[in-house]
């Protein structure tokens, strides 16, 4: 009897112990959300992958294929060729990638065709569960903190090569510590041994083209920035004049001379103070401040001298016709009275009669 007791309570206090154990989890995860949050993300994940390719016998028997050396070099060079490129959301060409545009890319360049989406690169070819075991060229993929995926190309020594997120470029990161570590979901590799060489080739062309209209236009940059800048420097040298310094003057003296002003002098000559004049000492006049806008205001205002003096000569001018018009007709008129002389012979025409003068002469 004592012994059926014994192991009675044994087994209560177990079942107590596993409820307890079972209790704790459920309150680290209420505790922590996001390890919650990844556990989910991470069944969901499971769940979605074909189960022909999880089954770690492919792995362990050797059956899981090896690939091709020089592909899976082809890959890595391009990738590490991409480092510096900036993040461009949706891009996939060397101006600009996102993480599964540079997967692509890099892929694509070695004959072989991966989905668009960081979501499908993540469940494409064979899985592999233990990290050991993972190898230069494999497509490591992780859980994003907002939701989604991201892809890289796995280096070796537990770093990888990726395009981060925006205001960011290509760079090299270890997935050991930090975000990756705890946001990492699993690597996957495809089969290299069937490339396409047709592809690669066309993709290399592409990247060819884009080389050259790229060096094209920065050569064109060049040449441009090379022309403003000798067209500074001789519009600068035109401009400039020299003056050598004489007994007895003085910097405002200099100044007034070439039409500009001290401080202009002191500036582009370097000089502290006006006192720092030397006999035979060069002077560069800038004739681009004071003498060019003095030049200009004198210019306008005899423009606008000449202008006024003009429309007043044009308004005398015709106020000189109008007065000598109306004096000839005023003497023609007076000329035709004074020709109706005594004896002369005049028609006179008889005045229009109003129509109360007309009813009356008929009445």
């Amino acid at each position: 009897m004592r012994n059926r007791f014994a192991l009675l309570a044994l087994f209560v206090v177990c079942l107590a112990m596993v409820g307890c154990a079972s209790k704790k989890k459920e309150t680290q995860q209420q505790l922590d959300p996001s390890v919650a949050q990844y556990e989910r993300f991470r069944q969901n994940y499971d769940a979605a992958l074909k189960p022909d390719l999880d089954d770690e016998l492919i792995f362990d028997n050797g059956t899981l294929p090896k690939g091709n050396a020089g592909t899976t070099g082809v890959v890595l060079q391009r990738a590490h060729k991409a480092l510096g490129t900036p993040y461009v959301f949706g891009g996939t060409r060397p101006g600009g990638f996102d993480c599964s545009g540079l997967v692509q890319w890099a892929y694509k360049g070695a004959g072989i065709k991966l989905p668009r989406t960081a979501r499908e690169q993540s469940q494409t070819g064979y899985r592999i569960k233990d990290r050991s075991k993972m190898r230069a060229g494999d497509i490591v993929a992780f859980r994003r903190s907002r939701g989604g995926y991201h892809t890289g190309i796995y280096l070796g020594d537990g770093k990888f090569i990726h395009a981060p997120r925006r205001n960011t470029r290509v760079r090299i990161e270890s997935m050991e510590t930090g975000y990756f570590a705890r946001n990492f979901i699993g690597a996957r590799r495809v089969d290299t041994s069937k490339s396409n060489t047709a592809l690669a080739e066309a993709t290399r062309e592409q990247d060819k083209k884009y080389e050259a209209r790229k060096a094209t236009v920065k050569k064109s940059t060049k040449v441009a920035s090379r022309r403003s800048k000798s067209a500074r420097a001789s519009r600068s040298k035109a401009r400039s004049r020299s003056y050598t310094v004489r007994s007895g003057d003085t910097l405002s003296e200099v100044a007034e001379k070439n039409n500009t002003t001290v401080k202009s002098l002191l500036a582009a000559n370097k000089l502290k103070n006006a006192h720092d004049l030397r006999i035979g000492q060069k002077l560069v006049i800038p004739g681009k401040a004071v003498a060019s806008r003095s030049s200009k205001s004198s210019k306008s205002k005899v423009a606008s001298a000449s202008k006024s003096s003009k429309s007043k000569a044009t308004k005398a001018r015709a106020s000189k016709s109008k007065k000598t018009t109306v004096a000839k007709r005023k003497t023609e008129a007076r000329k035709s009275t004074a020709q109706a002389r005594s004896g002369k012979h005049i028609e006179v025409r008889p005045a229009k009669r109003s129509a109360d003068e007309a009813r009356a002469s008929k009445g």
